[in-house]
């Protein structure tokens, strides 16, 4: 996405341009390499929300130490385990940016995700739905391989799974 569209995009709003709601439940560890590779490379207006399912290890502790940092960072802090999808939409109803970002909380983000996402957006604006996970991993990844196949507009790719 080129910076004079994103600037076009906050001119049309102050709410944040990603959302990024992240459900965890008793993975402190994970959590934490997730949420810091996150912030260490997001550089676009965001909005992370964490939603926590019930956990009874330190993620909640980490969860309000992320939470006070920042305006920008929130949480939902569940009493009971209502299952992930139940939980994703709870974030899901709170979150106010343009796109709406769902995260495991085992992932690593890599320099440069979020603008790769948003011109994926820009360039294929027929998208409903975008994952950032290839569907052929890279050997020795523990994920399912799906059949798929590309297609490429100027320098963007996407690949489309088969149901």
């Amino acid at each position: 996405m080129s910076l004079k569209r994103l600037e076009q995009l906050l001119q049309i709003s102050r709410r944040p341009l990603i959302s990024t709601v992240v459900l965890n439940r008793n993975r402190v560890r994970l959590l934490r390499l997730t949420v810091e590779s996150y912030l260490a490379t997001v550089q676009v207006p965001y909005e992370l929300i964490i939603v926590d399912s019930a956990s009874s290890d330190e993620s909640r502790q980490f969860i309000e130490t992320i939470c006070r940092k920042d305006r920008r960072h929130s949480t939902i802090l569940l009493d009971e385990n209502i299952g992930g999808g139940e939980a994703i939409n709870l974030g899901l109803r709170s979150a106010r940016g343009r796109y709406l970002h769902i995260s495991e909380n085992d992932i690593q983000y890599l320099a440069g995700w979020d603008r790769e996402l948003l011109s994926k957006f820009d360039t294929f604006p027929e998208l409903g739905q975008l994952s950032p996970m290839s569907p052929d991993p890279p050997e020795g990844e523990v994920a399912w391989r799906r059949p798929a196949s590309s297609i490429t507009r100027g320098n963007s790719t996407i690949w489309l799974v088969e149901p």
